[in-house]
């Protein structure tokens, strides 16, 4: 049985859809593909959903109901020359319009798996990210394109069965890398791909630690910020005699003193490490993505929302996948980085500390003040302190 809602049939009623999808991005041999399915109105399976969820067994039989059943559809193949003409982005959608190109019925909407795709002709388009798992037309895509992929993949192998792309299907599995190290590409192999792991994946980040010290600054930035404001609340509180009110604020402002105390020592690792691998390789996109985060933390006022848009667009890049923004809870952990050699750094270095309001209670165990703002400064005839994690 089913353990989840059957996919819906068609986006918009009494509209002609092809559902397209693609399969094979990310190998390092072989070509991208991509299928284009228009289904009658009434059809139905249970059992169809995304390619990457079924079995091969399951994707096999669901090819040849699909095939039989659907009022159009079509494969097409871009090869890895052209991918490393184009680059694999381009690649994938030139894939998507040639399987449009051929279905036998004109569709009057297109429903794209994923964020990106180039108009096709004067056909609307609508992309949906992660299709594959709410269209059935897009489910049925992606089970054609998978699976006439899989069968390329097995034929190719015979040619050149070391690489054992019967089983990875071009995929960078440790055998497949192993075979490539050992024997050279093929001219099946995506040669602006990294085919072998290289100084860079072991000296600079990989995927995972991107994605895991971006959440560790990015939260110390959210931390800052979320001190700064309530320290001024804070201080409001006591200026006018809401002592009680002020008193009441300082279990955050101490929880978020604590953990801005932890997330600190690491900040500094991974903005030091970023600035070193930035001079052995400006190009290389994680470290930038990191560095430009860093940046965050000691930018003026006026920059952040140019350099928001850049750390933005360059996330994009790296993951594939639009940045989100989350808020966690005051005082949520996260896991923290493994930097050995990394000494606890004095609080006084987040330069947040001021003198306490003179009428503030003298029984009163109130956190460093924050640092004034740019107008305040002026208010006071000094210049605001740089907030700066690096000094």
């Amino acid at each position: 049985m089913r353990d989840q809602p059957m996919l819906q049939p068609f986006l918009t009623p009494g509209m002609v859809e092809a559902g397209c999808d693609e399969a094979g991005r990310g190998c390092l041999a072989g070509p991208v593909t991509a299928a284009a399915v228009i289904l009658p109105p009434d059809f139905r399976n249970e059992l169809l959903n995304d390619s990457k969820q079924l079995t091969e067994r399951r994707r096999d039989s669901l090819r040849a109901i699909i095939e039989r059943e659907a009022l159009a559809w079509a494969v097409a193949f871009v090869s890895p020359e052209e991918i490393d003409k184009i680059n694999i982005l381009n690649a994938s959608i030139a894939a998507m319009h040639r399987a449009i190109d051929a279905l036998k019925i004109r569709p009057e909407a297109l429903l794209i798996d994923g964020n990106r795709f180039t108009p096709y002709a004067d056909i609307p388009h609508t992309t949906i990210v992660k299709g594959d798992g709410k269209m059935m037309s897009i489910a049925a895509a992606s089970v054609l394109a998978k699976t006439h992929r899989d069968e390329y993949m097995r034929r190719i192998a015979e040619e050149y069965p070391q690489y054992d792309w019967a089983t990875n299907k071009g995929y960078p599995t440790k055998k497949h890398r192993e075979a490539i190290a050992q024997f050279g590409p093929t001219p099946y192999h995506r040669m602006s791909f990294q085919l072998l792991k290289t100084m860079n994946d072991d000296r600079f980040f990989s995927l995972d630690e991107t994605k895991q010290y971006f959440s560790i600054i990015e939260r110390l930035a959210e931390l800052r910020s979320s001190f700064k404001v309530r320290k001024r609340h804070y201080d409001h509180d006591l200026q006018h005699g809401f002592t009680a009110l002020a008193n009441s604020r300082l279990d955050d402002l101490k929880e978020i003193k604590a953990e801005i105390e932890r997330l600190q020592p690491q900040a500094k690792k991974i903005a030091q490490l970023t600035a070193e691998y930035l001079a052995a390789d400006a190009k290389d996109k994680r470290v930038r993505l990191l560095n430009l985060t860093c940046e965050k933390l000691v930018a003026a006022p006026a920059d952040l929302a140019k350099l928001e848009q850049k750390i933005s667009a360059l996330y994009r890049q790296v993951f594939d996948a639009p940045r989100t923004r989350t808020r966690s809870s005051i005082g949520e952990s996260i896991t923290d980085v493994p930097f050995d050699d990394v000494d606890a750094e004095s609080y006084a270095e987040l330069s947040l500390e001021t003198p306490a309001p003179t009428d503030a209670p003298a029984e009163t165990d109130a956190p460093a003040a924050a640092e004034p703002t740019t107008a305040q400064a002026a208010e006071e005839g000094h210049a605001p302190k740089q907030l700066s994690l690096f000094d």
